[in-house]
């Protein structure tokens, strides 16, 4: 028994990481596969923002701090949209995520401006 919930327990990160993107026909592995490029673009989105922040002044990084929550709040709700006018359609999740990513790579070329030299 122990050995049937351990392999339940990995069988689904097993399946992710033997997932080649190149090949996926099927939605509910073309949706994992967005999902893994979104998780790619958040984690270098946060990168960025982390950079970004040590090399800014203490008033301008507050103020990015306070817009960079707002983004957060705006992304969330203008990518729910787009959920719901694709709801209940088997994409609706998959529109959702590529929302997401897109909206998080336009961020992450906003805030690397702050990177550039004035």
């Amino acid at each position: 028994m122990r050995i049937l919930l351990t392999l339940l327990f990995f069988l689904p990160i097993m399946s992710v990481s033997a997932l080649d993107c190149s090949k996926a026909i099927s939605t509910l592995d073309i949706s994992r596969c967005s999902k893994i490029e979104q998780e790619k673009v958040e984690s270098e989105l946060n990168k960025v923002y982390k950079r970004v922040m040590k090399n800014l002044e203490a008033k301008t990084k507050q103020s990015l701090r306070k817009a960079q929550r707002i983004w957060v709040k705006f992304r969330k709700a203008d990518c729910d949209a787009v959920y719901a006018h694709n709801a209940p359609g088997s994409m609706s999740g998959l529109m959702y995520s590529g929302c997401m990513k897109s909206r998080a790579e336009h961020r992450i070329k906003e805030l690397k401006e702050y990177l550039e030299p004035n």
